[in-house]
């Protein structure tokens, strides 16, 4: 990737297309800076153990390519994934793949299109197409939602 490439789509509502994905989540690199921007993955993070802030390094080794370290000088050695604490913790797939099933599921395509395009099996396309949705249940289940008219709202809703 050109060093002065940025991520054309840091927001979910710039995802407009399966080539945004694709373009965003070519390599590792750019895959996680894709979650970032969209929340998924944490941008600031402080240790578990001590409270200090920790701070991403390069690891080859890691699925991701990277790791959190604490950077106390209490040579604390707290390390965490990049993906611990969010609910791609336990997830074995990349994080490109983790994007096109994403928008796959959220466009309704058949799992078959995703099977093919990510190399994933029946199981695993219905095992994510399954945790999208509970996902979904979960954040929708968590909202604190207001009414916007109507009784006790102090305004009238309109009729048709």
């Amino acid at each position: 990737m050109a060093e002065n490439q940025e991520i054309v789509s840091s927001s979910p509502m710039l995802v407009k297309t399966y080539g945004d994905i694709y373009f965003n989540t070519q390599d590792t690199e750019q895959a996680v800076k894709f979650f970032e921007n969209l929340g998924i993955l944490t941008l600031i993070r402080l240790c578990k153990k001590c409270q200090n802030p920790m701070r991403k390094t390069k690891d080859m080794s890691r699925k991701d390519n990277q790791k959190w370290v604490c950077t106390s000088r209490t040579a604390c050695g707290h390390v965490n994934t990049l993906r611990s604490g969010t609910w791609l913790a336990n997830a074995k797939l990349s994080l490109s793949q983790i994007a096109k099933i994403m928008f796959c599921w959220s466009h309704k395509l058949p799992q078959q299109f995703i099977m093919c395009e990510t190399d994933i099996s029946t199981k695993t396309a219905v095992d994510w197409y399954n945790f999208c949705r509970d996902i979904c249940a979960i954040v929708l289940m968590n909202q604190d939602y207001k009414k916007i008219g109507g009784w006790g709202t102090g305004r009238p809703v309109p009729h048709p």
